[in-house]
């Protein structure tokens, strides 16, 4: 492996340890494997590796059924409804959304949806709903928009707080 090697603030191991790490992962070990050799657990090998600018496998056969392609876990994770909608049965934020690590991020399950069926999106263009249904992802109730094209969704559709379809609390003394 052609990484020139650095004595890194504050690591335990020695140099030639992290170098028989970077060549054993050059070689195929997994992650988990070479910890068990180096007493610490594979995602300190992936921090070392990371470190060293290594690009960590996640589709190899060392981690075959620990990491799933992400089209085999999005489909896992969808129910079918009568009405059309793709309901998202993993994850969900406080906001209601679907939620999926991708590229090391938690995202929308909605925009890994768009991805999946129509590529990347643009910059600045957001995927919203022609359901409503913040758990759908359904490629065919999904539209790309900017964010004033989903805010003026919303109050055509009356779903803006203290909009002509919610509820009117009367007030004053």
């Amino acid at each position: 492996m052609a990484i020139k090697l650095k004595r890194r603030y504050n690591c335990k191991y020695t140099i030639e340890e992290e170098q028989k790490i970077l060549d054993l992962y050059a070689e195929g070990s997994s992650s988990n494997e070479i910890g068990k050799s180096f007493f610490m657990t594979g995602k300190g090998i992936i921090k070392i590796l990371k470190a060293y600018g290594v690009s960590i496998r996640t589709n190899s056969e060392s981690h075959k059924g620990r990491f799933d392609p992400l089209d085999d876990r999005f489909w896992g994770k969808i129910k079918k409804q009568t009405s059309g909608c793709w309901e998202w049965k993993g994850n969900i934020s406080s906001s209601g959304y679907g939620l999926l690590s991708y590229k090391g991020k938690n995202i929308g399950s909605h925009i890994l949806s768009w991805i999946l069926h129509n590529g990347e999106i643009e910059n600045n263009l957001w995927v919203l709903h022609k359901c409503d249904n913040r758990k759908c992802v359904n490629p065919k109730h999904l539209f790309l928009g900017t964010r004033q094209d989903n805010m003026d969704d919303m109050v055509r559709k009356g779903r803006q707080k203290n909009g002509p379809n919610s509820p009117q609390v009367s007030g004053g003394l």
